[in-house]
């Protein structure tokens, strides 16, 4: 079973209403902290990326939340990648062309969410538009001394 099939939301679900009542239920929770966690990909041409909050997580010791926003400029490409936590990404406006390793590509358009696995290998992350930047939402549930995205490893 492909990973976009088991992730389906369950009939008379919108996809929607879960991004906002996980979105207001972590909002009214999460307590600010100094970044821990930490990403390789900074400075990327086309990519701007602003951590929002990041935030302990009381019931499970040396564990952190961290939410990220993240903006693709019109057609830029992130390639092959590995995020250091489980994500939920909620695309608040424009569109994303996802590929995870063994999958099709898949596009989502502003409002609808996914979730990715932790250690999963990210095949392809862009931004078809060439006029309209892409904009998402990205919570990463990880380890403190986690590394939240790093690059694949080039074959030799």
């Amino acid at each position: 079973m492909s990973f976009a099939a088991r992730n389906r939301v369950p009939p008379g679900i919108r996809r929607r209403q879960i991004g906002r009542g996980f979105l207001a239920c972590f909002l009214g929770l999460a307590i600010p902290v100094a970044a821990q966690a930490h990403d390789v990909h900074a400075g990327r041409s086309g990519l701007k990326r602003q951590v929002e909050l990041q935030a302990p997580l009381p019931d499970f010791p040396d564990r952190i939340v961290t939410a990220l926003t993240i903006e693709l400029a019109p057609g830029a490409v992130v390639g092959p990648h590995r995020h250091g936590g489980f994500v939920y990404i909620y695309l608040l406006e424009g569109q994303i062309r996802s590929q995870m390793e063994g999958e099709d590509p898949v596009d989502y358009v502003a409002g609808q969410s996914w979730i990715e696995p932790a250690e999963a290998l990210h095949q392809r992350t862009e931004n078809p538009s060439r006029t309209e930047p892409a904009r998402f939402l990205a919570v990463v549930y990880s380890a403190v001394d986690a590394v939240i995205t790093r690059p694949e490893k080039e074959e030799p």
